[in-house]
């Protein structure tokens, strides 16, 4: 039994790479200039800290939805005394597929995740046929916020998952996603402008790059990056208490080491 939902990233990755082959080498022609992305910080190395929680996710994963609860307790048994951060992993970015494809699987998949968490699931969003599962602008919603009021991003990344799974909006719009925005005192327009714009589709879009490179392919996964080194937290459901316990002895092993 597995409790989590696979990326489709690496099909898409795979598709496109052809492509960005050969656009390199036409414009490698042009210029030999660099011109660096302003958004390419995300995917340098990072710096190093002395515990830091990686949440990699997507606001239209199901199991994501699930574990929400349990890493609002987990964030609050550690507060401040860690770094948080939330990549939007991609998992189902650019995705045509509509409900009438995966209406089936969805059912009975949500079925699952809320028995197994005790979250509430509206289905009736899976009768609408004409909705496409294409999660890039969901996580591209949450990317803008990290622009704008960074420090309200899981609250926003959560009130996505209520919006779609309870509420059923459909959070494919992005006028939907700006009356979300507007609950957490961001102007919509302000939010419209940087959501639709290119920088914002270029920076979720290495979010979802960082995530492959980290080797997720899976969601939700926690991971702890603990200087240079990352530890696998929790690979699809867990509890508050489970990953609680393996932070704080992956923290308390790390202190002794520097302490001999």
């Amino acid at each position: 039994m597995y409790f989590y939902e696979k990326s489709n990233m690496n099909s898409y990755i795979y598709k496109t790479i052809i492509l960005f082959l050969f656009v390199t080498f036409i414009t490698s022609a042009c210029s030999n200039k660099n011109k660096t992305s302003p958004h390419a910080q995300i995917s340098q190395p990072l710096q190093k800290q002395s515990a830091v929680i990686h949440y990699f996710g997507d606001p239209m994963c199901s199991w994501c939805y699930g574990l929400s609860p349990e890493l609002t307790k987990l964030k609050s048994m550690f507060g401040d005394s860690v770094e948080w951060k939330l990549i939007n992993g991609g998992l189902r970015p650019y995705n045509t597929q509509t409900m009438a494809d995966l209406e089936g699987f969805l059912d009975s998949h949500w079925s699952e995740v809320s028995h197994r968490s005790g979250q509430a699931f509206n289905h009736s969003i899976l009768k609408d046929h004409t909705f496409v599962y294409d999660t890039e602008p969901a996580c591209r919603a949450v990317y803008t916020i990290q622009q704008i009021k960074p420090e309200k991003d899981f609250e926003y990344f959560k009130r996505i998952q209520t919006a779609f799974y309870k509420d059923n909006k459909r959070i494919n719009n992005g006028s939907v996603l700006a009356d979300l925005a507007s609950e957490f005192g961001v102007d919509k327009h302000q939010f419209l402008t940087l959501f639709e714009s290119d920088s914002a589709k270029a920076g979720v879009r290495e979010q979802f790059q960082l995530t492959q490179s980290r080797g997720v392919n899976s969601f939700p996964t926690v991971l702890l990056q603990l200087d240079d080194t990352f530890h696998q937290i929790a690979l699809g459901h867990s509890t508050a208490e489970k990953m609680s316990k393996r932070i704080s002895n992956l923290i308390n092993a790390q202190k002794q080491l520097e302490s001999n």
